[in-house]
């Protein structure tokens, strides 16, 4: 059995090695041990080609994340009159400090939802609980976190924004805070509808902040300018799942239908006439094809075209012009 060991802050001069260099000195108890490798590699800081690079990344903490030990599936889903919630290892954190939330029912009309939002001044932080280890103990390595946020695109909040912001990770045996980059979070465009929003992050470790007794990312959410008085964004339902890097489901990701589709556009010449071929997914339902000339301050316009089914995709043919224009995929 491989395992690893993360310890920072180590003075290569070694415990007994005398003139040579040496890493930490192993103890057995409790019996003897038999050692047939040893593998001593170090986590690089700065700028250079190997700051942060795991020097051992196929050895691990916890080789149990390569069995079917843990679990890696966990739901929140606080229900409507119609649903039921559901705790699946998920519910809503504590609320207090920085981090006031409160729970009430919200949507459009023919779709209410009972759902959580940031409360207080400023009201900016979500924060969620996970359960009874569903993914294991927060002693495991790094995890590759899934997340899929179902969110009300508030037609009153347009501009405003959310996203997984601070977590805890392991950088080379220290466990510090961590933050995501402004650039993945969901922007509401007040399309009045329960939209998913898909997040990966790649280090997680389930020590939480400010939240317990196990948690992820804290969520923060910005408001436009003048809407500092209307409620945060509703979160209604929140899905987590565990990418594991080994084992029987090494690389499955449960989350996969959540995330939008790419759309993929290619040059196709015709006879006399280019055009542009745009593709997706056919598991993404309710998307078109949207177009505007003027990325800085774009009115985008939906595009009347029926696509073709090819295989698992749709495809859209779109005749060039001499007009510059900019393509997107939306719904």
């Amino acid at each position: 059995m491989r395992r690893a060991f993360n310890v920072a802050a180590v003075d290569l001069k070694g415990i007994n090695t005398g003139s040579l260099e040496g890493g930490p000195r192993l103890i057995f108890e409790n019996g003897q041990v038999f050692v047939s490798r040893v593998e001593l590699g170090i986590f690089r800081t700065g700028t250079n080609a190997l700051a942060g690079v795991d020097p051992v990344p196929d050895c691990f903490e916890d080789p149990k994340i390569c069995t079917d030990a843990y679990g890696n599936y966990a739901e929140l889903d606080l229900g409507s009159t119609v649903k039921p919630p559901v705790m699946n290892g998920l519910d809503v954190g504590t609320s207090g400090g920085d981090q006031l939330m409160a729970v009430e029912e919200a949507g459009p009309a023919s779709d209410r939802r009972q759902a959580v939002r940031p409360d207080g001044t400023p009201g900016i932080y979500l924060n969620f609980a996970i359960n009874n280890e569903p993914f294991g103990p927060s002693t495991q390595d790094n995890a590759r976190l899934a997340i899929c946020a179902t969110y009300y695109d508030d037609p009153a909040l347009v501009g405003a924004t959310l996203r997984p912001e601070v977590y805890k990770s392991d950088r080379g045996g220290l466990v510090t805070f961590a933050f995501t980059s402004p650039d993945i979070a969901v922007r509401l465009t007040g399309s009045d509808r329960w939209l998913d929003a898909y997040f990966e992050i790649p280090d997680m470790k389930f020590e939480g902040v400010n939240q317990g007794p196990q948690a992820a990312a804290r969520f923060a959410v910005t408001k436009p300018a003048g809407s500092q008085s209307l409620p945060g964004v509703y979160v209604t339902r929140l899905r987590y799942a565990v990418i594991r890097p080994c084992g029987p489901t090494a690389g499955v990701n449960l989350l996969e239908g959540c995330k939008p589709p790419v759309l993929h556009p290619t040059l196709n010449p015709g006879n006399v006439t280019l055009f542009l071929s745009f593709t997706w997914t056919t598991n993404a339902v309710g998307y078109g094809v949207q177009m505007t000339t003027d990325l800085a301050l774009p009115q985008w316009t939906n595009l009347t075209l029926t696509p073709d089914t090819r295989d698992d995709h749709y495809v859209v043919l779109l005749p060039i012009t001499n007009t510059q224009a900019f393509y997107r995929l939306a719904r």
